[in-house]
């Protein structure tokens, strides 16, 4: 079966034809919808792609790359395909963090809410007035009398809900995220009370209302602080919408073909925060009574969801009688307590076979349990392995357990589960009296005394009909000053622990945790300090990054990343900090084909200007400079700078290069040839060409020169000559 869904997969991924290609967005156009879609373009989110020739119907192609230019930040460079790319360490890494949340959200699925400030519900005033017709200039009287308050405009009664057949109202999380400055919405669905339904009636069926499915939402990171409005796009004519954020009103019915229901408000950034509410829905106040569907504390802390009759944060019941006072309080016996563990715990002591038997099994221990027998098991435990629930037997006869929800402890028995050793014979034992075989390799003697208790780990298995031996015990501290305690399934240890032979726990000392080894010369250890130690290395699921303390020799690497093999990873240190990278950047440098390579862009995004530094090809040189006519600046090389038998540029061709004089400065300095196609001197009257070649006459006279590469080699009637001619 596994092999056919890798095979239909494989299928579902190479039946079209694979392509991919770059393309810079067009930045006055983003620019102007950078709120609608700069969170959108982000590595592995889709886009409908289209081509008259390739794909005149359009599919969705995934973002694959993506390069920012901090000079010109609306048109990036996108990298297209429709081929399945590999998965990242970073995304390897962002996976288990990704279950972490959802582990942390399935417990805690709790609205949240942004601080609320007086400033902000000042600046949500001016807003609505630009926002809202239909209203009377805002009156500010010091008190209020009267019988009755309606807040809410009509076009505004809509809500959020979960089903278009049968809805009920819910409430969305609108989150912004003040360290990001990124605000984000969950997917939903938007019902409009009004709009649309055209009788008077005692109640609407749900088919009455007008609906839109509401697609997520995800902004780009706010780095302007101006308030914004937050609304729900909707077509007039479908049955689709997104959320938009508008740094101006939009009107309900702008003519463009949407409705904009203005659904919230998000405050100005000031010290670093922004507060966001809603404005959608109505608060209607009467004499004794207070129609609402939401009320959230200043700090954002807690909140009390009328809505779904919900409340989240801290609250505290004044009572004098305190839980009983609670008339609808669920029915908790049904779970053990400390009380009932302790107890069961002391009971242990006197029982028949004296130990606990742990199972870790699906199936129920007491159907195979002997007949007459069932009072031995009393305190057993069984983690079924099919639901995860932890059970301990309360019995003493018929087939009765009491569940345990002490998370730490049911993570504990999970964690145990999945040991090599539990999986054989799926059960585990803790005995209270002198262990009688059979017992295994990790089974547990707890001994209780006026002194203290004292706790052993089993480190040789017998077999039932065989004797007890001391020798196959070893107590878990070795200074014999463990103290344990077990409450309601956690087992608490002051000194030392150890698991079989090879990993342990210390309460004192400079190692607390250590695994290979001995206690006091482990290979990978945890200090009392926070340092984690590892004697050869520590490397990250995928074999292809980590840190290593293998070798001793300068060159012995520390740091690797891009190879299962240190030694010749891409990327690595040494331990005499030299780095070494096949690719990578530094600031505006990136190397390149072993070459560091910086590129300038002009305004329109193309390169304008270059510097290449290293080894090339063809007419390249080991330093290479390129600009163009969009470049800032006179030149591609410059030097300046003066000192005795000094030049500013120099240049030899030589085997056996000459150097300027002590007493003289130079701006050049060429020892050798130099070739010149143009002028590269001036005299007061103009240019005079360098490197002459052939016969050249002054004035119109019958005075001639001849020059071979620049020497003049010959001469006819000498006469003086004016340093400042030009003309030969």
């Amino acid at each position: 079966m596994e092999m056919f869904r890798e095979a239909v997969q494989y299928m579902y991924e190479n039946e079209e034809e694979s392509f991919s290609f770059k393309g810079e967005l067009d930045g006055i156009w983003a620019k102007k919808k950078w709120l609608e879609i700069g969170g959108k373009l982000q590595p592995g989110s889709y886009i409908l792609f289209s081509d008259t020739q390739f794909q005149p119907d359009g599919l969705p192609i995934r973002i694959t790359g993506i390069k920012d230019y901090i000079n010109n930040p609306h048109s990036p460079e996108l990298e297209l395909s429709n081929t399945p790319v590999a998965g990242f360490l970073s995304s390897d890494l962002g996976k288990l963090e990704g279950n972490e949340v959802k582990e942390e959200e399935r417990h805690n699925n709790v609205l949240s809410f942004t601080k609320r400030r007086y400033r902000d519900a000042v600046e949500a005033l001016s807003m609505l007035e630009a926002a809202i017709s239909g209203f009377s200039a805002a009156i500010n009287p010091i008190t209020i009398q009267t019988m009755a308050m309606l807040v809410g405009d009509e076009s505004l009664q809509f809500r959020f809900v979960n089903s278009k057949t049968n809805p009920s109202e819910i409430y969305p999380d609108f989150k912004y995220n003040q360290q990001t400055k990124v605000f984000t919405i969950p997917a939903g669905i938007l019902q409009h009370m009004t709009l649309g339904v055209s009788k008077l009636s005692s109640s609407h069926t749900a088919s009455e209302y007008k609906y839109w499915n509401m697609s997520a939402y995800v902004s780009p990171p706010l780095d302007e602080t101006n308030a914004m409005y937050l609304y729900s796009k909707c077509s007039k004519s479908g049955t689709t919408g997104s959320f938009l954020l508008s740094k101006t009103p939009y009107k309900m019915d702008p003519g463009d073909g949407y409705y904009y229901f203005l659904t919230g408000a998000l405050s100005s950034e000031y010290e670093s925060e922004r507060s966001f509410v809603t404005v959608y829905g109505f608060t209607e106040i009467l004499p004794g009574r207070i129609t609402v569907g939401m009320i959230v504390s200043p700090d954002g802390q807690t909140y009390f969801n009328v809505a779904q009759g919900e409340f989240g944060g801290k609250f505290v019941f004044k009572s004098a009688s305190g839980y009983n006072n609670i008339t609808d309080k669920p029915d908790l016996s049904v779970y053990g307590t400390k009380d009932l563990l302790n107890s069961v715990k002391d009971n242990l002591q006197n029982q028949i076979d004296g130990k606990i038997d742990t199972y870790y099994q699906s199936s129920n221990p007491w159907n195979s349990w002997p007949s007459g027998t069932e009072p031995e098991h009393v305190g057993d435990m069984w983690y079924n392995t099919s639901t995860g629930v932890l059970q301990t037997y309360v019995g003493p006869s018929s087939n009765v357990w009491r569940e345990i929800v002490d998370p730490a402890a049911v993570a504990a028995a999970r964690a145990i589960a999945e040991a090599a050793d539990v999986k054989a014979d799926s059960k585990r034992r803790v005995f209270t009296s002198t262990p009688r075989p059979p017992y295994d390799v990790g089974d547990q003697w707890i001994t209780y005394g006026t002194a203290g208790s004292s706790m052993f780990i089993c480190k040789t298995s017998r077999s039932a009909g065989s004797s007890y031996n001391p020798s196959d015990w070893q107590k878990a501290d070795i200074d014999g000053n463990t103290q344990v305690a077990i409450d309601r399934g956690i087992v608490t240890a002051l000194g030392f622990l150890t698991f079989g032979s090879t990993a342990g726990m210390r309460a004192d000392g400079p190692i607390r945790l250590w695994c290979g080894g001995t206690k006091d010369n482990p290979t990978f250890q945890v200090s009392n300090a926070g340092e984690v130690i590892a004697k050869t290395a520590i490397r990250l699921q995928n074999n292809m990054a980590g840190l290593t303390g293998v070798g001793t020799a300068a060159t012995s690497v520390r740091f690797w990343a891009g190879s299962s093999t240190p030694e010749s990873a891409p990327f690595r240190v040494t331990q005499n900090g030299m780095a070494y990278m096949t690719g990578g950047r530094i600031g505006y440098f990136e190397i390149i084909n072993n070459r560091l390579v910086w590129e300038g862009r002009d305004y329109f995004g193309d390169t304008s200007r270059t510097i290449k530094l290293g080894y090339g090809n063809n007419n390249d040189g080991l330093l290479d400079v390129a600009f163009g006519a969009s470049t800032q600046g006179r030149f591609g090389v410059k030097a300046v700078g003066r000192a005795p038998g000094s030049a500013a540029i120099y240049g030899s061709s030589k085997t056996s290069p000459s150097y300027p004089a002590g007493d003289t400065v130079w701006a050049g300095w060429f020892d050798g040839y130099i070739y010149s196609d143009g002028y590269f001197t001036k005299s007061p009257k103009g240019n005079i060409r360098g490197g002459l070649k052939g016969a050249y006459r002054i004035n119109n006279s019958d005075t001639w020169f001849v020059f071979d590469n620049g020497i003049c080699v010959a001469c006819s009637y000498p006469r003086s000559v004016d340093l400042d001619t030009d003309k030969f």
